[in-house]
């Protein structure tokens, strides 16, 4: 038996196979996306918070219910079993060598989703539009974890897969050269698996988590391979649509702007429920550990700041009293870092508040907030990040200082106001904790499970400190604006940047750093 979801790709294989055997041409001219499943920061604090009343009394039939249709499983289709392309399994930070894949650059992700909070079960169908970096390929390898029996079509031809640990490889239909275009279309469904990252040991699981009556996604580093598949690695940026489906009654909160939305769509849901659909897009290059969706009862509070930047920000009515008492300050902040760091780098701004109580995070455009987070620090801490992590990132997660020791040290310029020596002595008090008490690992290359440790973020903001006095602000702010201005929408190396900062105060740096990272 299967479920509705599969019932219709099903349907869509065995149609585009009779297409396939009635035609010579093997690549169709256009390209096919699979259908939907609908008709149509590392911030802690030990705070507590108020969990949302849950959104619905009435929850959608399961997505594993059997569909009324007794229908066949999908025609098998031939393919290699065993990975032909090895070196392509790792973007190539050392780092992080699990991570990544070569041989293609994603342009575009297109993710369908159909949610229900109080159910953790992904259906899905991510469809990847991406161009070949090398000649000779035969298979495509995405970073994917759970969700087996996944079906595939490549520029609308079924082809086969398999998974290699955490990796899925995609057998392609031919033989292709570099610069060809391929869309790949993957579908979906299952109950996402819950595992803590090596890299944040403190989280129970990161990528996207279901609460009762709400769901979020917080995933850095290594956790949007846990809810769609992707290309896991800031070394290859791309735009995004999330086309959202979910219980009448709730909202969707995504990245960049919500272009379209539609209520009361029939048959929705396995048993027949009506749903509430909302497609976001984001037309900036993003990292796809900053692509979030968060679902739930919200209230919507939208406006402008005084750049023209539009805001949206989406809140638990629980979590008003916080975010009224703080947002205010959110269009001084951005003026402040503006004036140091250039104009804002994306179409839009605003919050998503969450049900968890360990994290903001800096989701491009859309920050996901706790409740404590609505506060001064956090909210400069991760619009800081809108410039330092997310219009230009990491080339190696080794790196994680220049992300956080930038946005500690931009909120802590923040909080002193112009006070010179308040600044001072908030740095000192820095310096002075990371001295008494060594982490014992050099600051770009802590152990895995230090990358959100304290060295990242206040040994980070103390070298930051540090290079500032060293160049004086007119070089040291110049350079950041032109390591900004040279590296948007992609990443930067550690040599990378020391090279532009070098560039603006005349200097050589190679002892400053090496003193740094001891």
């Amino acid at each position: 038996m299967l479920s509705r979801m599969r019932l219709i790709l099903t349907l869509f294989v065995l149609a585009a196979l009779i297409l396939a055997a009635c035609s010579e041409d093997s690549t169709p001219e256009d390209t096919t996306q699979l259908p939907t499943a609908a008709a149509t920061d590392g911030i802690a604090d030990d705070s507590a918070e108020t969990t949302p009343d849950a959104a619905t009394d009435a929850t959608p039939t399961p997505a594993t219910e059997e569909s009324e249709v007794d229908s066949a499983e999908p025609v098998p289709l031939d393919g290699p079993t065993t990975i032909l392309h090895p070196e392509n399994l790792s973007a190539g930070d050392p780092y992080a060598p699990e991570l990544g894949n070569l041989g293609y650059d994603v342009e575009h992700y297109n993710i369908q989703l159909t949610l229900t909070p109080d159910l953790p079960f992904i259906q899905g169908v991510t469809t990847i539009d991406a161009v070949t970096t090398q000649s000779g390929l035969s298979q495509l390898s995405f970073d994917f974890i759970g969700f087996e029996d996944e079906i595939v079509t490549v520029n609308g031809t079924p082809v086969t897969s398999f998974r290699d640990g955490d990796k899925l490889i995609v057998n392609l239909p031919e033989t292709v050269l570099a610069d060809t275009e391929l869309q790949i279309a993957i579908a979906y469904e299952g109950q996402p698996v819950n595992e803590p990252s090596i890299y944040a040991p403190f989280a129970e699981s990161i990528g996207m988590t279901f609460r009762e009556g709400s769901i979020f996604v917080l995933s850095e580093p290594d956790g949007s391979r846990y809810w769609f598949p992707n290309n896991d690695t800031p070394r290859d940026k791309a735009t995004f649509t999330f086309d959202v489906t979910v219980p009448s009654g709730l909202s969707v909160a995504a990245n960049g702007v919500l272009i379209d939305s539609e209520t009361g769509v029939a048959n929705a849901f396995a048993d027949g429920s009506s749903g509430d659909r909302f497609v976001w897009q984001h037309d900036f290059p993003m990292a796809t550990y900053l692509a979030t969706v968060n679902v739930a009862e919200y209230e919507l509070f939208e406006g402008e700041l005084s750049n023209g930047v539009p805001t949206r920000d989406y809140i638990f009515p629980a979590y008003l009293d916080r975010y009224n008492a703080s947002i205010g300050l959110v269009d001084d902040q951005m003026t402040w870092i503006e004036n140091l760091l250039g104009p804002y780098p994306f179409e839009v701004y605003g919050h998503a508040a969450i049900d968890q109580s360990g994290a903001a995070l800096e989701t491009q455009t859309m920050v996901v907030m706790p409740a404590w987070g609505f506060r001064e620090d956090v909210l400069m801490h991760e619009m800081a990040h809108m410039w330092m992590g997310n219009i230009v990132s990491l080339d190696s997660w080794a790196d994680m200082w220049r992300n956080e020791g930038f946005a500690t040290y931009f909120t802590e310029m923040w909080l002193a106001q112009g006070d010179d020596e308040a600044l001072e002595l908030s740095i000192e008090a820095m310096r002075q904790a990371v001295t008494d008490e060594p982490s014992g690992y050099p600051l770009n290359a802590p152990p895995p499970q230090e990358l959100f440790g304290r060295d990242s973020y206040i040994k980070g903001a103390v070298v930051v400190h540090d290079l500032r006095q060293t160049l004086g602000d007119e070089a040291f702010f110049s350079g950041l604006r032109t390591y900004l201005e040279r590296y948007a929408g992609g990443t930067a190396t550690h040599e990378q940047f020391q090279s532009v900062m070098e560039e603006a105060g005349g200097i050589d740096l190679d002892a400053f750093f090496a003193e740094a990272f001891q």
